[in-house]
């Protein structure tokens, strides 16, 4: 196995606030294939929150499929990870991050989430690996979704490409996004 995309955190958000995403995509991960094989079960061929149709070949798909990225997992804070094909690795985060949530947070025992500054917008961004259109339909179902969750201040948007969210990242103006481990 390669393992060759991450989700990227900027390098001064808060702990609390990415053990938060790391539940909610993992959430979202998990619910979409749920909404897809009970679709499939029951052979309805209909888009849900988290499932589309891919009109390339007409398939129930989660949102996250459509991206080519659903294999996602948690990386501990002093985890290091390979990046390329001679096995190097580099530490996950260059410095631990500091305790505390800015956006939102989550209650492990209540499985809940809930708002700590609504007037501070998490900026999440993909990039088009595959059909720009169909990341773009795929990453507003997975919005509107977060936002079923009571979490109001996130945005998520398509980058052009993969250096324009690495700088972007760099420059603090989104708070994460998808990429290669080695990108930024």
């Amino acid at each position: 196995m390669i393992s060759n995309d991450g989700i990227q955190a900027r390098k001064d958000l808060k702990k609390g606030d990415i053990e938060a995403i790391q539940e909610l995509l993992i959430e979202a991960i998990k619910k979409s294939y749920e909404q897809k094989d009970e679709k499939l079960k029951k052979k309805e061929n209909s888009e849900g929150d988290l499932t589309l149709i891919d009109k390339k070949d007409n398939k129930l798909k989660s949102v996250f499929q459509v991206y080519n990225h659903d294999g996602y997992s948690k990386v501990s804070f002093d985890a290091n990870i390979s990046f390329n094909t001679k096995g190097d690795t580099k530490k996950a985060y260059k410095n631990t991050p500091a305790e505390g949530n800015e956006y939102f947070k989550y209650d492990i025992t209540k499985k809940t989430f809930s708002v700590i500054d609504a007037k501070r917008i998490l900026k999440i961004q993909f990039i088009p690996s595959s059909d720009a259109a169909l990341v773009t339909k795929a990453t507003e179902k997975l919005e509107k979704y977060i936002k079923s969750k009571g979490i109001s201040n996130i945005q998520i948007s398509v980058s052009s490409d993969y250096n324009s969210a690495a700088s972007a990242l760099k420059a603090g103006s989104i708070d994460i996004a998808f990429l290669p481990i080695d990108a930024w």
